[in-house]
């Protein structure tokens, strides 16, 4: 294995570590903390099971006869969802600051 692919290796340690610092974000956004879990898991089998024998996930699309791209485009569905309680939180507070300055 390269060194690229040994750091992979750590890529899910570092989104569980994620997990866990905004852990109380995530309780408060289900979308999101449920989008980031999944994400965990798509990369522990992408990282770690797939560097030592093949990726589950990947068999399991092929399995269900996906199109080619499905992989990418669902990693990036997770992460665009695991954003949405920031978005949903920052928009919150744009209506409060346009609605506090109205008054």
């Amino acid at each position: 294995m390269s060194a690229v692919d040994i750091a992979a290796f750590f890529i899910p340690l570092i989104i569980i570590g994620i997990i866990w610092v905004r852990r109380e974000h995530f309780l408060r956004n289900k979308l999101s903390g449920v989008a980031v879990v999944a994400l965990a898991i798509v990369a522990i089998f992408h990282f770690d099971v797939g560097m030592l024998t093949t990726d589950p996930y990947d068999e399991f699309l092929d399995s269900v006869g996906a199109p080619g791209a499905t992989w990418r485009a669902s990693i990036f569905a997770l992460l665009a969802l695991s954003y949405w309680g920031d978005l949903r939180e920052n928009l919150r507070s744009g209506r409060r600051r346009l609605s506090d300055s109205r008054d």
